[in-house]
């Protein structure tokens, strides 16, 4: 797999999982280092992936987080050229994670 490659809903699915997971630990007060959250997912299901491009996704879900008006993950500033695609495969991820459920919106 190049860094170009569509990438799949399963791909989609690892980054936003993770990114929730990111998300509650910061919202919990947690320490955690993101850069090892972000390789264990081009280790694992985002293998095949630059940490570049895994990071540049994580700032695409921060800018769907923002257009739903909830706090994103700090360190990974809104990216707004999400195509359509992705938008609609982040917000269903975002929902499965349950990343919405009882938050209210804060920005």
């Amino acid at each position: 797999m190049t860094g170009s490659e569509e990438w799949s809903e399963d791909q989609f699915e690892a980054a936003v999982g993770a990114y929730a997971t990111m998300l509650t630990w910061q919202r919990q007060g947690q320490q955690f280092v993101k850069r090892d959250v972000i390789r264990q997912l081009v280790a694992g299901p985002l293998r095949g992936r630059t940490i570049a491009s895994v990071e540049y996704r994580l700032q695409n879900i921060s800018a769907v987080m923002e257009e739903q008006g909830h706090d994103w993950l700090k360190g990974y500033v809104p990216a707004r050229n999400v195509g359509d695609r992705g938008r609609r495969l982040i917000l269903q991820f975002l929902h499965v994670q349950g990343v919405f459920g009882g938050q209210a919106a804060s920005r």
